[in-house]
């Protein structure tokens, strides 16, 4: 799911998925992506939604990550217990906050997740906590200048794997506004710093991207974790595309047909 290491040349492309329903997301894993995000906090998503479209990413044998709506333990545990191969954990902008996580997704000794793993030890009959502990990702979202400020803090937290960018609150942040891809100067700068300062730290830099050109550019700038779009603008993209495409051509004069020989 995740490239080897900080530093490997590799990425890995997501899909976002806020629609809630099983189908869309059958569809997302079935376009190819490398792993797949259920959004419980930005999407319109009822934890019971999360719990179909994890079911729907395991048809195709997919990974996914759930973000949850706060670094609070209980969101974090739940959706592990549902099967999520990992957390993206919004607004952390401390290390006490991403210890808080990292102690969320794992058993004791390391952490503090407590024993539950429901959906999650269904296919896997050896199941165990050590196990669990391995191969969990959390992931932590650097959105807002306080993180960027705690953000060396932040990064050595041992258990933090991956450091995923919000681009857009970060733009809101900075006084921009947002759009996508990175914005010229001091947003664009502050990215390319995050992604940096996360390598030296052996930690995947992550990032939401919006469109192709935009993760482009954010590989570009050193970024391993791809998210390249959410399941609506896809829809509403390619819904888009397709009108403008035969309003256009309507709009034409038509060609007269040939007559009769």
């Amino acid at each position: 799911m995740l490239p080897p290491s900080a530093q490997s040349a590799e990425y890995s492309l997501g899909g976002w998925c806020g629609l809630p329903s099983s189908y869309a997301t059958e569809i997302m894993a079935a376009s190819g992506f490398d792993w797949l995000l259920m959004d419980w906090q930005h999407g319109m998503l009822d934890f019971s939604d999360v719990i179909i479209m994890l079911q729907a990413a395991a048809i195709a044998r997919t990974p996914a990550l759930v973000r949850v709506p706060s670094a609070e333990p209980a969101g974090i545990m739940k959706a592990l217990d549902a099967g999520a191969a990992g957390v993206l954990v919004p607004l952390v902008n401390t290390a006490e906050q991403a210890r808080q996580a990292v102690a969320a997704c794992r058993y004791p000794p390391a952490g503090g997740r407590s024993w539950g793993p429901a959906r999650a030890q269904l296919w896997d009959s050896d199941y165990s906590a050590a196990g669990a502990n391995r191969s969990v990702v959390c992931a932590v979202q650097i959105e807002t200048m306080e993180s960027v400020a705690n953000l060396d803090e932040i990064l050595s937290v041992d258990g933090v794997d991956v450091a995923f960018v919000g681009p857009s609150d970060l733009a809101v942040s900075l006084g921009e506004k947002a759009r996508l891809g990175p914005i010229p100067g001091l947003h664009q700068d502050t990215i390319a710093e995050i992604g940096r300062r996360a390598r030296e730290r052996d930690v995947i830099p992550g990032i939401y991207c919006g469109s192709a050109a935009a993760a482009i550019a954010f590989a570009d700038l050193g970024y391993r974790m791809l998210a390249l779009a959410n399941d609506a603008v896809l829809l509403r993209v390619g819904a888009t595309a397709a009108l403008r495409e035969v309003r256009e051509s309507a709009a034409r004069p038509a060609v007269p047909a040939s007559p009769p020989q």
